[in-house]
């Protein structure tokens, strides 16, 4: 379908309670291979020589977002336990362990060139880090309730994200100011993405729409549904597909541009799909689902590449690929997260 604004308004350029912090060391706890009060670290061995997948365990709850490094060299974890954690993909060794946030961390995000994180929180916050020294940079609020997504823009200052409040807020992570609220979502925004051209913000919601945004009016373009509840969202690399995923337990593919949606719904989890990951060539799509497994599928036939994947014991949270495309992680309610050789 066309573009059309629904129930659309515009953005106001005013920041709304956002509160920078100077740039300092906040709980970041350097940890060595060996383990720590006792918890067991990540089994230290190199995926790629093994051939077999390798579990990082640690989180003292479920993780609930996880994000590769640009270069495929670490990982950060997030979990209920209210830390992020950053491994070496390679060893296994956990590097560092990143505490603030005083409730559970529901998602993760990276700056394109790898030099920030951001984290989002139960406690409402939205936190900004330096991954490389474990120091945090920001605390932003605004929300008014907890804060469920975010998302960096391709600039790697400016951030989408969703909350329980129903908004959408932008922010501009050197002046940590709120740049912008989007409102329309009439329930919890819960999966935010950024368009590769960074003109366009997609948002997935539990009132059952996805919607997709001007990012520099505010004007909303087009609202689609089909899945009931919303948990997923992501734009293929290339642009020109946009990937949902929610409680019916499948997947959907849209066209970026049009909204029309393409192909059959990518069905085959037996609950709902928790999240979407395109490779970085565009051609395929990984699903994650509260039936543990995740699976990967073609994008122009929509068939499954592979069987599924699986090796947690509990619903699963969190999908990404490596940027080199050699692996897939998957985060998980049984509080570990894997790394899968594909």
């Amino acid at each position: 379908m066309s573009p059309r604004p629904v129930s659309a308004q515009p953005v106001s350029a005013q920041p709304l309670s956002a509160q920078p912090v100077s740039a300092r060391p906040v709980s970041a706890v350097p940890v060595s291979a060996a383990p720590v009060s006792g918890k067991p670290t990540v089994q230290v061995r190199t995926m790629h020589q093994t051939g077999e997948s390798v579990e990082f365990r640690g989180h003292d709850g479920p993780v609930s977002s996880l994000v590769i490094s640009p270069d495929s060299t670490r990982l950060a974890t997030a979990g209920a336990d209210r830390t992020i954690r950053i491994w070496d993909l390679a060893t296994g060794r956990r590097i560092v362990t990143l505490t603030g946030h005083t409730a559970r961390i529901n998602g993760l995000a990276s700056s394109p060139d790898g030099t920030r994180l951001a984290s989002v929180s139960d406690d409402l916050s939205v936190r900004i880090w330096n991954p490389a020294t474990g120091t945090e940079l920001a605390n932003l609020t605004g929300h008014t309730d907890m804060v469920r997504a975010v998302a960096f823009h391709r600039d790697g200052v400016r951030i989408a994200t969703g909350s329980f409040d129903h908004t959408v807020r932008l922010w501009d992570i050197r002046s940590g100011s709120c740049v912008g609220t989007l409102t329309g979502h009439t329930d919890v925004v819960r999966a935010v993405a950024f368009h590769p051209d960074g003109r366009r913000v997609v948002t997935g919601s539990f009132d059952q729409t996805v919607r997709i945004w001007d990012v520099e009016t505010g004007r909303q373009l087009a609202s689609l549904s089909g899945h009931g509840l919303v948990h997923a969202v992501a734009f293929s690399p290339d642009g020109r597909i946009l990937a949902t995923a929610g409680v019916d337990g499948a997947a959907r593919l849209w066209e970026a541009d049009s909204g029309r949606p393409l192909g059959e719904r990518l069905a085959g989890h037996s609950g709902a799909v928790t999240a979407v990951a395109f490779r970085p060539d565009s051609r395929a799509l990984a699903t994650a689902g509260i039936d543990g497994t995740a699976r990967l599928w073609n994008v122009m036939s929509g068939r499954a590449l592979t069987a599924p994947i699986g090796g947690h014991a509990a619903a699963l949270t969190s999908v990404a690929f490596a940027p080199d495309s050699r692996a897939l992680v998957t985060g998980s309610h049984d509080t570990t997260a894997r790394v899968h050789p594909i």
